[in-house]
């Protein structure tokens, strides 16, 4: 199957969970294109040309990026005509996170980004995944950074790749056999 993995990214931290979960469903046969969505919500090519669709933002201010909530609207029925999972990337992720324990437990019960609410309502994905990302003290500020250490967490890369490379691996096997040159 043809699958473009699709992502809107601050920093590059989102840009290189893309990017491997797109070398995941590769190793998994099929054809895996990971493309960063434009400004204007918009990625060469379109979604047509492809079989599933994995669309992940980061989080910033608890919303994904505006260029990945615009192409999830834009394409929301082309979306819905695929199997589509979406995946955030922020401080707190489903095993990983860069805020302490507690805190990354409390996130993890009672937050949900504003607009990823609408986004699974609307297009009725086949999983959704919570990743903690990179965290710079330069990109978080002195009292974004201030915060993180109050919690008891650390600025860093705070990425897991083993729960990344499952997540692909299980949509790799939901989207059926692969091809045979990946055999």
């Amino acid at each position: 199957m043809k699958v473009l993995v699709a992502y809107a990214s601050a920093h590059g931290s989102t840009r290189g969970i893309a990017e491997r979960i797109a070398a995941g469903l590769t190793a998994g046969g099929h054809e895996a294109t990971a493309a960063a969505i434009d400004r204007d919500g918009a990625i060469a090519g379109g979604v047509a040309a492809f079989d599933a669709v994995v669309l992940g933002s980061a989080i910033h201010n608890s919303r994904w990026l505006p260029e990945a909530d615009a192409f999830a609207r834009a394409n929301a029925a082309a979306l819905r005509d695929r199997r589509t999972w979406l995946f955030s990337v922020l401080t707190v992720g489903n095993s990983s996170a860069a805020l302490g324990r507690p805190f990354a437990w409390l996130v993890r019960r009672l937050s949900v980004p504003g607009n990823l609410a609408t986004l699974r309502a609307t297009l009725r994905p086949a999983g959704i995944r919570r990743f903690a990302g990179v965290i710079s003290a330069e990109d978080m500020g002195r009292v974004g950074a201030a915060f993180v250490r109050f919690t008891g967490g650390s600025c860093g890369d705070h990425r897991d790749w083993r729960d990344i490379d499952a997540w692909a691996a299980s949509i790799a096997r939901a989207l059926g056999p692969g091809s045979a040159a990946a055999a």
